[in-house]
């Protein structure tokens, strides 16, 4: 009986003296292990799916083997998000950001919190991974011209140009290609995408085919279809067998064209 109470008063204290001496704890606030928290006190730790990872999140479906990266930085740290992962840092898609205190970060159906020893809240605009904000009125000729902010990877850069749809056929959403920015709304009726002319989203990349999905807009939702592509069409990383729906900040990927769903 003494042996007992020794050893959880032993292991009560190496659990106070790992948060005492971690500079940063993920605590789990939703999701199959609510409540548990992840000391982090390494430069580099894996989270995913695979319980051999530093931080295992298995259970979750929409969880990846090797879902994301946390890296040392400083007094913090930085998640990185593997290729073709979901990660959302305060409700903002990211594929890199610097996590402050009481950061929300949500991978897949799992929400956690982030707690570092230094406290410090809020984030400025330099470091937010937001999508970037619609364009605003041309300044009056000759004024002089702001320099521009600097914007981290994650944030996509301004969509140079829209599709051109009557207002009166375009929705409430669009596609917005990661690599180049380019905007293409949504129909409120069926937007086919592929590599064939006559498609409403044509794209050149030799991994689309000639017909590869469809998106339409059904009960007031946008539903994306694969049309038996070679490639295949994903959702936040997962390929779709059967009709899917989209939301503002998730991800999609034709063949292998990232997009991010925007508003």
């Amino acid at each position: 009986m003494a042996l007992t109470i020794l050893g959880a008063c032993i292991g009560l204290w190496i659990v106070i003296m790992e948060r005492q001496l971690s500079p940063a704890i993920l605590k789990v606030v939703s999701g199959r292990f609510e409540g548990r928290e992840f000391f982090l006190d390494k430069p580099r730790l894996t989270i995913g799916s695979d319980e051999r990872g530093d931080i295992a999140l298995f259970g979750d479906p929409q969880i990846r083997g090797h879902h994301a990266t946390l890296v040392r930085s400083g007094p913090g740290y930085v998640i990185e998000a593997a290729p073709a992962a979901a990660v959302l840092v305060n409700k903002q898609p990211v594929s890199r950001q610097s996590l402050l205190n009481e950061d929300e970060v949500i991978l897949g159906n799992t929400r956690l919190i982030y707690r570092d020893r230094s406290g410090a809240t809020g984030r400025t605009a330099a470091v937010a991974a937001a999508p970037a904000p619609l364009p605003g009125p041309s300044p009056s000729p000759g004024a002089p011209k702001a320099a521009p902010a600097w914007q981290p990877e994650s944030v996509l850069p301004q969509p140079p140009t829209f599709l051109p749809l009557p207002s009166s056929e375009a929705g409430t959403l669009a596609l917005i290609e990661a690599k180049t920015g380019q905007r293409y709304a949504l129909r409120s009726g069926v937007t086919t995408i592929g590599r064939a002319p006559d498609n409403d989203v044509v794209l050149t990349a030799l991994t689309v085919s000639g017909y590869h999905a469809e998106v339409r807009f059904e009960d007031g939702r946008y539903v994306l279809y694969d049309k038996n592509s070679r490639n295949g069409t994903f959702v936040n990383g997962r390929r779709i067998a059967s009709p899917n729906m989209i939301k503002a900040g998730w991800r999609v990927t034709i063949g292998d064209v990232d997009f991010l769903v925007g508003s």
